[in-house]
């Protein structure tokens, strides 16, 4: 999968560019691959992140890996999985995100659920997050900052044939440094095409 990001941020703008794979290894189990590259100072300059799934038993499934992205060259490492459980159209899944400082661990988590519609492209969803470790969505800005809260509602579903628009609108509370806190509300949107 090939995407192109673009954001406004803060009065500056810029582009990402990734490609994503998500090779089957065996029965029951996959890898999630990625590779990103910006010139803009509002991405990291390289991204990374390799992660294993597998299905366990009554509906669940659980993942482990990481995430690596390099501002500057200086590289910024963050270890993560989920656990997910599948109960009718609906799917609930918990990640962690653990980063190892010069001063010890710090550590984040976020909730998502959603409600499947016809298939896996058509859901509406929720997320809230906690925590000073930044997710892998992590501009630069963020990646000492002391503490989080973040919230979303999301969807995705068809635009035209053949043409899917995905949507996310968000809320981030963010403690940057000790009493200096930033709010934020982001709003992103897409469009998926299927060959």
């Amino acid at each position: 999968i090939a995407r192109v990001n673009r954001a406004e941020r803060f009065g500056s703008s810029g582009g990402q560019v990734e490609v994503d794979a998500y090779p089957h290894i065996a029965q029951g189990v996959y890898a999630y691959l990625n590779l990103g590259y910006s010139s803009a100072s509002l991405f990291p300059e390289w991204r990374s992140g390799g992660e294993i799934f597998t299905s366990l038993p009554s509906a669940y499934e659980a993942s482990i890996g990481y995430r690596q992205l390099r501002f500057d060259g200086v590289p910024v490492t963050l270890f993560t999985g989920a656990v997910g459980k599948y109960s009718g159209n609906y799917w609930f899944s918990l990640r962690p995100y653990v980063r190892e400082k010069d001063n010890g661990l710090s550590a984040s988590a976020s909730l998502t659920t959603r409600r499947y519609f016809a298939d896996g492209d058509h859901y509406l969803g929720a997320r809230v997050g906690f925590g000073s470790t930044p997710s892998d969505q992590l501009y630069q800005d963020q990646v000492s900052r002391v503490s989080s809260f973040s919230a979303a509602v999301q969807g995705s579903g068809d635009l035209v044939r053949s043409l899917l628009a995905t949507w996310s609108l968000g809320y981030d509370r963010e403690e940057i440094t000790r009493g200096l806190v930033r709010n934020s509300v982001s709003l992103s949107a897409g469009i998926r095409a299927s060959f």
